[in-house]
């Protein structure tokens, strides 16, 4: 800004701290008391621009991106398709000292939820919550669960299964169905938001 309007620039930064840094009609309107500017609302506008506390105050907040959905969850897929499973407990049941968990099924394109109550944690007992689920709700193409050592083993135990099995139809049932359970990154839960929210 030129020398000339320097003395403008002065009187409007001072105004505008009388106003408490009001904003353009109120900073205009302390200087018309005393003084009237030329193209008043233009250089109050132009010189309050430039100032480094209301820029700050004034400026709007940054805008958070949503990540995509994963492909997966996006398409439109019969309920418990893709299954998201965890664990919640230990909840005491009424007149008993006994540890009661439950399993949970999250669906991950409806949202709908399964759940099933189990007196442990073994892999044994999950395996038997799993096939209730399956018998109840017809099998899934995707698995997602953290990194529990119950889940872990099941996975194992699965794959041990699938190797013994020796009878064709049953190996084709499956095999049609590809059933893959998925692990999300250890120490992360917020990678299976969408089952980990409701525990």
């Amino acid at each position: 800004m030129p020398a000339k309007h320097h003395f403008v620039s002065l009187l409007v930064f001072d105004s505008h701290e009388k106003v408490f840094h009001g904003g353009i009609s109120e900073t205009l309107m302390e200087i018309r008391e005393m003084y009237w500017v030329i193209k008043g609302r233009q250089t109050v506008k132009n010189v309050l621009k430039r100032g480094v506390l209301c820029k700050r105050f004034n400026s709007s907040p940054g805008v958070q991106v949503t990540a995509p959905l994963p492909a997966a969850r996006m398409e439109q897929l019969p309920p418990f398709s893709i299954v998201g499973i965890d664990l919640g407990g230990p909840l005491y049941t009424k007149n008993s000292d006994n540890k009661n968990y439950i399993v949970l099924f999250t669906c991950g394109v409806t949202r709908a939820v399964h759940l099933e109550m189990v007196d442990n944690l073994t892999t044994e007992t999950f395996l038997l919550a799993l096939r209730r689920f399956i018998a109840r709700r017809g099998l899934c193409s995707e698995i997602w669960s953290d990194n529990a050592r119950t889940f872990k083993k099941a996975e194992l135990e699965l794959k041990h299964l699938w190797t013994i099995i020796n009878h064709p139809m049953v190996k084709d049932f499956y095999a049609s169905h590809k059933i893959q359970w998925r692990f999300i990154v250890e120490k992360a839960a917020w990678w299976g938001g969408f089952y980990e929210r409701l525990i």
